[in-house]
């Protein structure tokens, strides 16, 4: 195990959707099985998914108020900025008190502030970027960061290329050691099994074409069994719809390790880290990017996926019950197919990302 200088104090920033918080989450758990782990402090919103995975850890908390700007024209045009001063400002007294010797960034509103506050008094810094298409954060950013990690090479022509190196997302240790237990998900062990989820945004009308499209292939189905994650607002919806027998619905699934370990095909939207997941996994996929994620980055997620002929994409604007259930029926027929999917989407996984994290980590900090 690695071990770590006791004076080492490192700030992790991170908030917003999974793709930003997961990623940053399995770093902060391989720098605390450390030996000793450094101190850690962890800057994110005052609420949201960051604190609640946070909170039961032996780290130091710091929420912050900020949002996003929206696309739209609103007040929080002019409340946005200010709160992100407010946070700025906090994040530079938390520093001048207590320096780190290292900041990390994961993208997001959240971390743009206190990388910045970083930048300011001279703190080495590093930004992950984790989207084929980096976001506006991390654009402005990565200039400046001491050193700029992505997670797919197609990003690095986009980006300052003396300070960037390629390490994919790091994924959390339940998903990458997950236990094969089917079963703990309702799953019958031995039978092959079409996952199916959609993810933070975007999941109602997946989930909704999906619904629609599950009688059409009960035929092809017969002998698979199909997990359908829903998320919680669109479950009573889906369970309404007249399903198959054998389509497990859930609104929600912790275990998605073990989701993964039990599928043979997977249909969902386009995160970067859910396709980190999915070809950690070797898993083939039937993808379906969200239309409006920001600078169409999921849709160029998918693509590298689709050009080595690991996924199916299918755009937003052709998703109707009788586009997916045909795209799924042609995968079930074609085992061969699937083999040869799931083998180009195993090449394509980075399942060490955050091991060599870590080494950029040691390579940019230095203990007092």
């Amino acid at each position: 195990m690695t071990t770590s200088p006791k004076t080492w104090r490192i700030a992790l920033a991170a908030g917003g959707t999974g793709g930003h918080v997961y990623p940053a989450m399995a770093v902060l758990q391989a720098l605390l099985e450390r030996k000793p782990p450094p101190e850690i402090y962890f800057l994110g919103r005052k609420s949201g998914l960051e604190r609640r995975l946070v909170e039961s850890l032996p780290v130091k908390y710091i929420g912050l108020s900020v949002a996003g700007i929206p696309r739209r024209l609103s007040l929080r045009w002019i409340t946005s900025p200010l709160l992100a001063l407010g946070a700025f400002l906090r994040s530079v007294w938390m520093f001048l008190g207590r320096r780190p010797q290292l900041v990390i960034g994961f993208g997001s509103y959240v971390a743009a502030p206190v990388v910045l506050a970083a930048l300011c008094l001279g703190i080495p810094t590093i930004i992950h970027e984790q989207n084929a298409v980096p976001g506006i954060v991390n654009r402005v950013l990565a200039p400046f960061a001491t050193r700029t990690l992505l997670s797919v090479e197609d990003t690095a022509r986009l980006l300052p290329r003396a300070n960037s190196r390629v390490v994919g997302i790091p994924l959390r240790r339940e998903i990458l050691h997950a236990p094969a237990e089917p079963h703990s998900l309702g799953l019958e062990p031995g039978r092959n099994t079409l996952l199916l989820f959609g993810g933070s945004q975007g999941a109602r009308r997946l989930c909704q074409v999906a619904a629609e499209a599950m009688p059409r292939l009960e035929s092809d189905l017969a002998d698979w069994q199909t997990l359908f994650i829903t998320g919680p607002n669109n479950y009573e919806e889906v369970c309404s719809k007249p399903l198959p027998p054998k389509v497990i619905v859930k609104d929600y699934v912790e275990a998605m390790g073990t989701a993964y370990t039990s599928a043979s095909l997977v249909i969902a939207r386009a995160g970067a880290v859910s396709l980190a997941e999915i070809t950690a996994a070797g898993l083939p996929a039937i993808l379906i990017p969200l239309p409006i994620a920001t600078g169409g980055h999921q849709a160029k997620n998918a693509e590298i996926l689709q050009r080595q002929g690991a996924a199916v994409v299918i755009e937003d604007a052709r998703l109707t019950p009788d586009t997916l259930a045909e795209a799924v029926r042609a995968l079930v027929r074609d085992p061969e197919r699937r083999r040869s999917m799931a083998a180009s989407s195993k090449a394509l996984g980075r399942p060490g990302a955050t091991q060599t994290f870590l080494k950029e980590i040691d390579s940019v900090c230095r203990p007092c």
